[in-house]
């Protein structure tokens, strides 16, 4: 949530267009989202993550663990928007 916020704000400082927003329900809880084009906001996008990183509360609450290495593995052999590797459905 706070990540959001953080895009929305450097969002109307850099008057960047408004985003399509999109209502999301899980369970009981309802809300709206925006939502950014993984290639038109990539840099945008990175930029504020690499800034929320630095927070106390990221560093906290998001230690450094070994599953990481394989979630990187996984999307870059699976994840959409990368060249795939060809697997044996694809031969």
């Amino acid at each position: 949530m706070e990540f959001g916020k953080d895009l929305a704000l450097v969002a109307q400082r850099e008057r960047l267009p408004l985003q399509k927003t999109v209502n999301m329900h899980r369970g009981i809880i309802e809300g709206c989202c925006r939502v950014w084009h993984r290639e038109h906001h990539a840099e945008f996008i990175e930029d504020v993550l690499s800034s929320f990183r630095e927070r106390p509360l990221w560093i906290e609450r998001v230690p450094k663990r070994i599953q990481a290495r394989e979630r990187r593995e996984l999307l870059e052999s699976e994840g959409r928007g990368r060249k795939r590797k060809p697997s044996v459905v694809d031969e």
